[in-house]
């Protein structure tokens, strides 16, 4: 069955208790284990936070950056990339905790 996602352009595929694709609170809805949605849905916050660093740091990472920058730059790519890279963690550990609910 497909659904459309409200907070997202995003389809949800659902096969069975779980959704194969999903973006922000959305998979978590589709699970349904009651054990597993919560430690899912701070998985999909923590998702979205990373792709929002991540998004934000494209400036100062991404091919219009410019070659010539001074250290105040890196510093701010620094700090959004390391953001990026901390809720992508907490993503992982949530995700992690739902499996472990689920065995």
């Amino acid at each position: 069955m497909r659904t459309g996602c409200a907070r997202s352009a995003w389809v949800i595929e659902r096969s069975g208790p779980f959704c194969l694709l999903g973006k922000g609170s959305c998979f978590a809805n589709c699970v349904t284990s009651a054990l597993a949605r919560e430690p899912l849905a701070r998985a999909a916050g923590s998702f979205a936070e990373d792709a929002d660093a991540l998004d934000a740091s494209a400036p100062f990472i991404g091919w219009e950056a410019p070659q010539e920058v001074d250290p105040g730059w890196y510093a701010q790519a620094a700090a959004l990339v390391t953001r990026a890279r901390d809720a992508y963690v907490r993503g992982i550990e949530a995700v992690e905790a739902a499996v472990s609910r689920l065995q």
